[in-house]
């Protein structure tokens, strides 16, 4: 069955324990649906519009997410062990409980900063960072906070970033 002829016919939103295992689901515009607790094992959704998506608890395990949005998803407690999450958009998602998946999270309020929130993903072995408008790799982190961020925002910037490269470090050691 050819799920992703389906999504674009009906624009499915209510997926809620569905068993969608390795279902081709490339491309789909499946933002904002509700997909909690479903079966996406080895589901092909590459490149698909999941922005706002509720995955709470789904099961993505070896599911290829590479280049997909998931912008503002809520992943919580979502199985993302072996998942293929390369070049995927993950700012404001939130990954709490989120197996399988090493990364780190924090807000902070100083500066004038309030309820900033930066994300650190190891994805691949890379370490990528999410933040407000703002994706990128270590390297690129530093040179935004450095030469195109405000100076005022600079050390609480450096702080955060710090913190999540710190905390990341000590899951590797585990």
């Amino acid at each position: 069955m050819n799920y992703q002829y389906i999504c674009d016919l009906y624009k499915l939103t209510h997926l809620r324990d569905a068993d969608l295992r390795g279902a081709d689901l490339h491309d789909a515009d499946l933002s904002g649906a509700n997909l909690r607790g479903a079966d996406l094992h080895d589901a092909n959704l590459r490149g698909a519009n999941l922005r706002g998506a509720d995955l709470r608890g789904a099961y993505l395990r070896g599911a290829n997410l590479s280049g997909a949005n998931l912008r503002d998803a809520d992943l919580r407690g979502a199985n993302l062990s072996g998942t293929d999450l390369r070049g995927a958009d993950l700012r404001g998602a939130n990954l709490s409980g989120a197996l399988g998946l090493e990364f780190a999270s924090l807000s902070w309020n100083g500066h004038g900063e309030r309820g900033r929130m930066l994300t650190a993903i190891k994805i691949a072995d890379d370490i990528v960072f999410f933040c407000g408008c703002f994706q990128g790799t270590l390297q690129q982190l530093t040179n935004y906070i450095t030469q195109q961020g405000e100076e005022r925002y600079q050390a609480s910037r450096t702080k955060a970033m710090n913190v999540l490269m710190s905390c990341l470090e000590q899951q590797t050691e585990k």
